[in-house]
């Protein structure tokens, strides 16, 4: 994560699926603990998605719109 420095990504905590292999694993993480490896996860990404933004900021650029979103 700190290498790559992404901008967004899609996330969701662990949790065992029933009939696969790593639900019968015995070394679960507690709920808790997952909860909380996403949240710094999450807060990771939120941080360095800032900073790839902010170069930006006070900028004029051109850009290229391909259609209107209606909705």
């Amino acid at each position: 994560m700190k290498e790559v420095r992404f901008e967004l990504v899609n996330t969701a905590a662990y949790s065992p699926r029933p009939n696969t292999p790593a639900a019968e694993w015995a070394n679960q993480l507690p709920e808790e603990e997952t909860q909380s490896r996403l949240q710094l996860f999450n807060r990771l990404v939120t941080s360095h998605a800032l900073e790839l933004f902010e170069r930006f900021l006070g900028r004029t650029m051109e850009v290229l719109v391909e259609e209107v979103n209606v909705k």
